[in-house]
């Protein structure tokens, strides 16, 4: 019986599944959760590479065309860049990576969380009982997807929020 989401289901004894049965829902749970864990971690890295690519770039040539790294015969590196350019572009290349990679981390949790991949991972009880459905998770009607209970958590309404008053005299 689903109703809406702050409804509370009554708790049902579930029932343990044969030792047969839970050996083959617990491989079939664990290969979901790497399938699951491997599509996140695809879509992280082609992300963090995409953000990141500049940042990687300007590194990459700094010391490439840098005399006590790897001092390269490139005609840029002979004609262009010098020692100090090339110090210039390797502190550059660092200094940019940090807002960059905190960029790459928000738009993955971002994307992460509009196409709900966190809900992919199943729990490990899944494998031990039948009919299993997950305590935190209830079904949402109206539009069908798998969404947190959060309608019990109080509020705090914008009036009760008190501000400190500063007095001028």
């Amino acid at each position: 019986m689903v109703g809406t989401p702050g409804e509370e289901r009554p708790l049902l004894p579930m029932e343990r599944r044969s030792t047969c049965g839970c050996w083959a829902w617990t491989c079939l749970v664990v290969a979901m959760n790497s399938l699951a864990f491997l599509l996140n971690f695809l879509l992280m890295a082609a992300i963090f590479s995409v953000v990141l690519l500049p940042a990687i770039v300007v590194v990459y040539f700094g010391f490439q065309c840098h005399s006590r790294v790897l001092h390269s015969t490139a005609y840029y590196c002979q004609t262009i860049l010098d020692d100090n350019s090339s110090s210039a572009l390797i502190i550059l290349g660092f200094v940019i990576m940090s807002p960059l990679i905190v960029v790459s981390m928000a738009l993955y949790c971002s994307l992460a969380r509009r196409l709900h991949l966190f809900l992919c991972f199943q729990p490990c009880a899944r494998a031990m009982y039948k009919g299993f459905i997950g305590s935190r998770c209830a079904v949402n009607p109206g539009n069908g997807w798998i969404q947190d209970k959060v309608d019990n958590i109080p509020r705090l309404q914008p009036s009760s929020i008190s501000r400190p008053r500063l007095q001028v005299d």
